[in-house]
């Protein structure tokens, strides 16, 4: 890893400074066994991820998506994605649940679709006399 990337070893985490994310925080630490830096960067992801659908940022007369991105830096089996898999977990089930209903929906769509398509057919084939007229000349 270059050397820029250690010149922070001797820093501690200000754990203390996280107010109500201490505790959330800590027990992401205690269950993954990650650095508390890498468990406050996947809680903070989540937590951002879920404030992108409820905010936005008004900065003059724009307004854009409430966006944080994030990139954690670390070495291998330092518990990056056990620490985001954890977080992840709320996320990954709402998800799911999202994918549920789109899918009942998307059948409930499929069936209306073909029946107004038969619905169409049926009045198109209505139109059609069953018998020749006979024209008289």
């Amino acid at each position: 890893m270059p050397n820029s990337l250690h010149a922070t070893d001797n820093l501690v985490f200000p754990l203390e400074s996280l107010g109500a994310f201490q505790e959330p925080v800590q027990a992401l630490q205690q269950e993954c066994q990650a650095a508390p830096e890498i468990c406050f960067a996947s809680a903070f992801m989540v937590i951002n991820h879920a404030a992108q659908a409820i905010a936005n940022v008004k900065i003059e007369n724009r307004t854009s998506p409430l966006s944080c991105f994030f990139i954690t830096v670390a070495e291998s089996g330092e518990r990056k994605t056990s620490a985001e898999d954890i977080t992840l977990v709320a996320t990954k089930e709402y998800q799911a649940s999202l994918e549920k209903i789109y899918q009942e929906n998307l059948k409930r769509y499929q069936v209306d679709v073909t029946v107004t398509e038969l619905a169409r057919k049926k009045s198109l084939l209505q139109k059609i006399p069953l018998k020749p007229k006979h024209n008289s000349y």
